[in-house]
């Protein structure tokens, strides 16, 4: 593989982990997508998963920041499009639709 296809470092168990959601694991997936957040804290498609995640759990609160981190660091337009859509349900969850 040369230089220009090379994986960001994070991407390989960041596949990982989004690939355990398959199995239905998304209560042990949230610890690992958090560690890996903090370890790889700029990265928009971590923090959208984690946002997605915590909203499959019923946590909006827990997603509410997460989403807003993914979109201001930027997605692409599919993964945006579905950002927007949660946050918006969360934001409307959380009975905050006036905070944007």
């Amino acid at each position: 593989m040369n230089n220009l296809t090379k994986l960001p470092p994070w991407r390989e168990e960041f596949d990982a982990i989004v690939g355990a959601r398959a199995h239905g694991l998304f209560k042990e997936i949230l610890p690992r997508l958090k560690s890996l957040d903090a370890r790889h804290p700029n990265v928009a498609e971590i923090a959208y998963q984690i946002a997605w995640t915590c909203d499959t759990l019923g946590r909006p609160a827990d997603a509410l920041p997460y989403y807003e981190k993914a979109v201001a660091l930027g997605l692409s337009p599919n993964e945006l499009s579905g950002a927007l859509l949660g946050l918006g349900a969360t934001l409307r969850t959380l009975g905050e639709l006036d905070r944007y």
